[in-house]
């Protein structure tokens, strides 16, 4: 009888352990709806990355033996602004259809998200010159950066330290 019982409880925590779920789905570009190759998928749980792949040359990817659990879910390439889906959850075969990337501009006017429209600098991107480094240092404006994508912040208030 204790054999059986210590058989029934390792059978029952092997099978709790090894519940395994899939991810799989088309990624298209948002501008033309084609077709989005080499775009990482990523699967992060407590901050580390747990899985990934790449999509193949026609959007295409798979992600097998995932354990069922909550996730965080990042969409990324090299020149464009990640996209990340949190708290997804994992449970057996999921599969994620029309997704596009990346997500749409919003553009921005000169009035602070709080609702002002004073302390508000503009930002600028790419290499600063003389000039600009002596205005950041003012902070007449603020430095962005390289130019990633038309999507960056174009404002900055200074009173409540936010990019919009």
């Amino acid at each position: 009888m204790k054999t059986l019982v210590l058989f029934l409880l390792t059978a029952i925590s092997v099978s709790s352990f090894s519940q395994t779920g899939s991810l799989k789905g088309h990624i298209s570009f948002l501008d033309d709806n084609s077709d989005f190759g080499n775009l990482a998928i990523l699967l992060i749980q407590n901050g580390e990355v747990i899985n990934g792949v790449t999509t193949d040359n026609k959007g295409n990817y798979e992600i097998n033996n995932i354990p069922i659990g909550i996730y965080d879910l990042k969409f990324t390439l090299i020149g464009f602004r990640d996209k990340i889906i949190k708290d997804f959850a994992i449970k057996e075969e999921l599969r994620i259809e029309n997704f596009v990337f990346p997500d749409p501009c919003k553009t921005s006017k000169k009035v602070c998200p709080q609702g002002h429209s004073d302390y508000i600098i503009p930002i600028i991107y790419g290499y600063p010159t003389n000039r600009n480094l002596k205005k950041a240092k003012k902070g007449k404006i603020k430095l962005g950066g390289c130019v990633v994508t038309d999507c960056d912040p174009k404002w900055h208030c200074t009173k409540h330290n936010i990019d919009f």
